[in-house]
């Protein structure tokens, strides 16, 4: 198969390597999805950063999302909370993807060990402003993320 250089961002060598039966964008969504799947799934150093060393917070040390094993959801507002907060990661960590939004789309039952989300953004394919959707599924009880793209 023939490497033609693209506009824009790319995906890595590996990507390139390991998704060939897909069109490019397809690729290249294919690629952000696991990306961003490997991020929410990233538990977050647990011990603080000392005052000093304040630069340290936006580092890839902070990689990933607070251990959601840990975290109380039974609230609408915890919710919102911890919604922001992996807003606020993906911001950070993810620089593909801008202009992101995430709904809270779970089942409102306050037992249920599930919190789903609908994660939209905009990134560039080929020169093109794109939407680009994705449904997340959090399983609380295990903490393990799966993150599936929509299809337009």
């Amino acid at each position: 198969m023939e490497y033609v250089k693209r506009q824009g961002a790319e995906l890595s060598f590996i990507d390139r390597l390991v998704i060939q039966d897909q069109t490019p964008q397809n690729q290249y969504r294919t690629g952000i999805r696991r990306d961003l799947e490997d991020l929410l799934n990233t538990v977050v150093r647990a011990r603080s950063i000392p005052n000093r060393l304040d630069d340290l917070n936006d580092s890839l040390i902070n990689y990933g999302i607070v251990d959601l094993l840990t975290v109380n959801l039974t609230t609408q507002s915890d919710r919102d909370k911890i919604i922001e907060y992996i807003k606020h990661q993906i911001e950070k960590f993810e620089p593909r993807l801008f202009n992101i939004a995430i709904e809270d789309i779970s089942n409102k039952d306050a037992r249920s060990h599930t919190l789903s989300l609908k994660i939209v953004a905009e990134t560039v394919i080929d020169n093109s402003q794109q939407e680009i959707i994705f449904n997340s599924r959090i399983d609380v009880s295990t903490g393990n993320i799966i993150t599936n793209v929509l299809q337009k």
